[in-house]
């Protein structure tokens, strides 16, 4: 487990880390916690947050839902359903990283078919689709044309 006490601090350590969860307040002693969300996020930090604050208004929850929060828990909270909305998190992390494929800020998700790009949905015909897919799956392998050409 990492701790930042500062929003200045939560960049360095989700890059250098790439938590499995983000705990992190909206009001913090050098900002905004939706700025050091953007940060983390902009920083391609990928994984599950959580919003644990005492800021309570509705239009301050539908704002960090709407950024892509994955929950928002307001104070004070009984430390029973933190923790279980935090094991549903890491258990609704793990499943998805099992499904997507991620290399260098782009990811891909052979069920639905969907691709991003630094977060950003990116539209492939089918073929465009496969062989990325391919592509993805052999990352670090070298593969022949004809390899290519037999899958895609």
């Amino acid at each position: 487990m990492y701790a930042a006490g500062r929003g200045e601090e939560g960049d360095p350590v989700g890059v250098a880390v790439r938590p499995d969860l983000v705990v992190l307040d909206v009001i913090l002693p050098d900002g905004d916690g939706f700025e050091t969300y953007r940060a983390l996020r902009g920083a391609d930090v990928d994984a599950p947050l959580l919003f644990l604050t005492a800021q309570d208004r509705t239009e301050t929850k539908v704002r960090g839902l709407m950024m892509g929060a994955d929950d928002y828990v307001t104070k004070p909270f009984a430390l029973e359903e933190v923790v279980a909305r935090v094991h549903v998190l890491l258990r609704r992390g793990r499943a998805l990283d099992c499904r997507l494929l991620r290399i260098r800020g782009v990811a891909l998700d052979p069920a639905t078919r969907e691709v991003w790009r630094d977060g950003t949905q990116v539209a492939l015909s089918r073929r465009e689709f496969d062989l990325l897919s391919f592509l993805m799956d052999n990352a670090g392998r070298v593969l022949s044309k004809g390899q290519i050409l037999d899958r895609v």
